[in-house]
């Protein structure tokens, strides 16, 4: 199984860490508006949302259990 590597998800933790600004509105109710200039696929989009977090730190923690959860889960097959 190949890795991916969210790029697009990477853009949003590096970019809230070199500006203040942008992990302040990623950290509130603006997170929506933050996230929008982003190309980000609609379940991390989604996930990006869902996350409840005071901190960059916890931020990018429960997205990292994101990823985990979804490295770990098979992808959907469909029927045959």
């Amino acid at each position: 199984m190949t890795r991916q590597t969210y790029p697009h998800l990477q853009q949003v933790i590096v970019t809230a860490i070199c500006d203040e600004s942008f992990c302040n509105r990623l950290l509130n109710s603006d997170r929506g508006c933050a996230i929008a200039a982003f190309e980000l696929a609609q379940d991390e989009r989604e996930a990006l949302l869902a996350i409840r977090a005071d901190s960059l730190e916890t931020f990018a923690q429960e997205l990292l259990q994101w990823i985990k959860q979804r490295e770990a889960s098979p992808p959907f097959q469909g029927k045959a």
